[in-house]
C-alpha cells in the first residue's frame, strides 16, 4: 500500500473508534439521564408527601400558639427540637392624624439632625423614617401606629435542603387543596 492508503486507512480506522466510542457514551448519558429522571420522580413524590405534611403540621402548630398566645408574654420566642416558634412583632403601618404641614414642622423642630431621614424629598412625612422613632416620640409628633399586633411564627433553623423544602412546604400550603402539582 502507499503511504496516502495507508494513510487514509488509518484516518478511517481512527474516525471508526471514535464513533463507537461517541456511541457508547452517548447510550450511557441516555441511561443516566433515564435513571435520574426515575430518581428525581421517585423523591419529587416523597417529597411532595413530606411538604404537604410539614405545611399540615405547620398550620396545627401555629394554630395552637395563636390559640396560647400568653404562653409567650415572655419569652415571646422559643426553641424546640430546631423549630422556632412563639409571637413576633408585625411591621404594623404609620399614620398621622395631623396636616403633612404640622408633621413636617414638628419633625425639623424636634428632629432636625433626622430631619433628611424623616422627611422624603418631596417634603413629605417618609414612613420609613418615622417607623425607626419609639413609640412616645411618634406620639409627640401626632402619629399613631397601626396594626402592629404579635403574630404567631414557626421558624425552622437553616440547613441542607433548607430551600428546597421550604419552597415545596411554601407551595404546598398554597395549594391547600390536597391536589399534586407536577
Amino acid at each position: 500500500m502507499s503511504k496516502l492508503k495507508e494513510g487514509m486507512a488509518l484516518i478511517e480506522e481512527l474516525a471508526k473508534k471514535l464513533s463507537n466510542a461517541n456511541s457508547n457514551l452517548m447510550a450511557t448519558a441516555e441511561e443516566l439521564t433515564e435513571q435520574l429522571d426515575e430518581v428525581r420522580e421517585a423523591y419529587r413524590r416523597t417529597m411532595r408527601a413530606e411538604a404537604k405534611r410539614v405545611a399540615e403540621l405547620k398550620k396545627l402548630l401555629l394554630q395552637e400558639i395563636d390559640a396560647h398566645q400568653d404562653l409567650f408574654a415572655k419569652p415571646k420566642s422559643r426553641v424546640f427540637d430546631a423549630v422556632k416558634l412563639g409571637l413576633r412583632k408585625q411591621k404594623g403601618s404609620l399614620s398621622w392624624t395631623v396636616d403633612d404641614d404640622i408633621l413636617l414642622s414638628r419633625i425639623r423642630n424636634q428632629h432636625p439632625e433626622n430631619a433628611s431621614i424623616l422627611i422624603s424629598v418631596k417634603e413629605s412625612p417618609s414612613k420609613d423614617g418615622l417607623a425607626r422613632l419609639k413609640g412616645d416620640d411618634l406620639k409627640k409628633l401626632g402619629v399613631t401606629i397601626t396594626e402592629d399586633s404579635d403574630n404567631p411564627f414557626v421558624k425552622f433553623d437553616d440547613g441542607d435542603g433548607y430551600k428546597l423544602a421550604e419552597s415545596l412546604v411554601e407551595l404546598a400550603e398554597k395549594s391547600g387543596n390536597g391536589k399534586e402539582n407536577k
